[in-house]
């Protein structure tokens, strides 16, 4: 049986990046260092409706991201079917850059989830601990500065 969580803690990872994805309204940016099936899976309706409904997804991935392939195909399918593929961008960050360790998602340069979960099925919805915290405000926009000085041109 697993101890009670601690005052204060209001949703899982999934349920807080399922939030932030809901409720955007203009861009979605995700970056992660290791992507599965299951993980994007748990998200992918989700993606695919905000998509359909104009908000702009783009994915980052670093340059030695692995395992991503078979389920941004998944998601590419998902979002064909569902959404508007030309609201979808896989991005890869520069090869020069440090390695990005990063677990984010921004929406509309308001609001972010920072953590420890990569977009995995363990991650998002499984057996591991993960901790993260969810910022809002104007330094979301300091996240996206970061994102976007790796990002390849």
């Amino acid at each position: 049986m697993s101890p009670p969580l601690p005052s204060g803690l209001h949703r899982t990872t999934g349920e807080t990046l399922v939030q932030l994805i809901v409720g955007a309204t203009t861009t979605l940016r995700l970056v992660a260092p290791f992507i599965d099936r299951p993980g994007l899976s748990f998200v992918g309706d989700a993606l695919a409706a905000a998509t359909a409904r104009g908000v702009d997804l783009e994915i980052l991935l670093p340059t030695r991201s692995t395992h991503a392939d078979d389920a941004l195909d998944e998601l590419k399918t998902t979002i064909a079917l569902s959404g508007d593929s030309d609201n979808f961008t896989v991005s890869r960050l520069r090869y020069d850059a440090p390695w990005a360790h990063l677990k984010v998602l921004t929406s509309d340069s308001s609001s972010a989830y920072i953590g420890s979960a990569n977009v995995t099925g363990a991650g998002i919805a499984g057996p591991n601990l993960e901790l993260g915290v969810l910022v809002r405000g104007n330094k979301v926009a300091v996240v996206e500065q970061i994102l976007d000085l790796f990002r390849q041109r």
